[in-house]
């Protein structure tokens, strides 16, 4: 089974779910809240193996071990219930909760896009001077910092790229293929597979880096005709 895993508000994850599914029919949408908020959850951290079985109200199962793949958006730990844990502990319990659902995302044996860490639940989060630095490092044009001086005068669009499974590369116009290798590049070494990446283009139409985003909207970049490339690199995945 795949999953999307997201909050209940994220349109653009409902809508890539919506045109998925039309080809694709091993697929589920789950939100933090169906996770958290289970029937049942078994959870096993060992030396050698972990494993985890987790029974949702609406009738999925989601098994650590045959779980194939997770689009994961999932941005917050759900705190309803923390309003019940007295404020001495609340720190602690949230901690402690959060750790949990870091370790369940870490358990699936399956591809996750993007891998949980420890301070951020929907990949791994770069200071923008970090990004920066790393687009250097790889031969790429980076903005002039600060960023709203840079724009106000130095560059007149702003392009706006999607790596997906840390393999595709999506965008609304044509781009140079080093700047198509540069995103795949950042994908892979950030190891954040989905990721959107926006540049900005000088008047002599130079692409120069800009900002990375863990959560882009999809809808700008997938249509329902691109999507069964989509569809098939999961059926790939799920086949090897």
């Amino acid at each position: 089974m795949n999953y999307i895993f997201c909050s209940k508000h994220d349109q653009s994850a409902i809508w890539l779910y919506q045109v998925l599914k039309d080809q694709f029919d091993a697929l589920e949408i789950v939100t933090e809240d169906m996770l958290w908020y289970n029937k049942s959850l078994r959870l096993k951290i060992s030396s050698n193996a972990s494993h985890f079985d987790i029974r949702l109200h609406n009738g999925i199962q989601i098994n650590s071990d045959t779980t194939n793949m997770v689009i994961n958006r999932f941005t917050r730990l759900p705190a309803d219930h923390f309003m019940y844990v007295e404020n001495n502990d609340k720190e602690y319990a949230q901690s402690e909760s959060n750790a949990v659902l870091v370790s369940l995302l870490n358990t699936i044996k399956g591809e996750v896009y993007n891998p949980a860490t420890a301070n951020c639940l929907y990949g791994t989060l770069k200071h923008p001077q970090q990004w920066l630095k790393m687009v250097a490092q790889q031969g790429g044009n980076t903005i002039t910092y600060p960023f709203e001086k840079a724009l106000s005068y130095q560059y007149v669009s702003e392009i706006k790229v999607l790596v997906m499974f840390g393999q595709m590369v999506f965008c609304n116009v044509n781009i140079p293929e080093d700047v198509k290798s540069l995103c795949l590049k950042l994908s892979q070494k950030s190891n954040n597979p989905i990721i959107e990446f926006t540049f900005l283009q000088d008047k002599i139409g130079a692409m120069h880096f800009s900002t990375a985003n863990l959560l882009p909207n999809f809808k700008e970049y997938i249509s329902r005709e691109n999507a069964t490339n989509i569809a098939t690199f999961i059926h790939q995945l799920v086949a090897a």
